[in-house]
């Protein structure tokens, strides 16, 4: 795509580390601390970063607003290692201002994620990769 494009501008898909990505036998490990599992296997985009650097410019986060469910991590915790995680879900009822602020709070975490990616890869800012707010105004040019 370079080669007939120089400009283009390549956008990898990513899935940044959640609590609820974790799989079963991990989940007393890692639950409410995931420090040690950015690169591991459950890790989509640490291993999208280690097996393909350098084949893209920027990284969109995929990930879906649920108002209305919350993950209950003491139930998440407790779940058999064969139980999906969605087990773990609880309907939560937020008011107007935790409904309003819902999909900020999920952007102000993946922020954070992004930025315990660039800590782990470094490259990340050398080679000014960028997460999903700057794809969105790139786009927009």
């Amino acid at each position: 795509m370079r080669q007939v494009d120089p400009a283009i501008v390549l956008i990898a898909s990513g899935e940044m580390l959640e609590d609820g990505q974790v799989p079963g036998e991990l989940r007393s490990k890692y639950l409410g601390n995931l420090d040690g599992a950015y690169g591991s296997d459950f890790d989509w985009t640490g291993g999208f970063l280690k097996g393909s650097w350098g084949n893209f410019d920027g990284m969109a986060e995929h990930w879906y607003a649920s108002p209305g469910r919350r993950y209950n991590w003491r139930r998440q915790r407790n779940l058999q290692p064969d139980k999906p995680n969605d087990d773990a879900l609880r309907k939560d009822r937020p008011d107007h201002l935790e409904y309003a602020r819902y999909t900020a709070n999920i952007v102000r975490s993946k922020a954070e994620e992004w930025q315990g990616y660039q800590q782990r890869f470094p490259a990340i800012l050398q080679k000014k990769t960028f997460p999903v707010d700057r794809r969105v105004r790139l786009l927009r040019r």
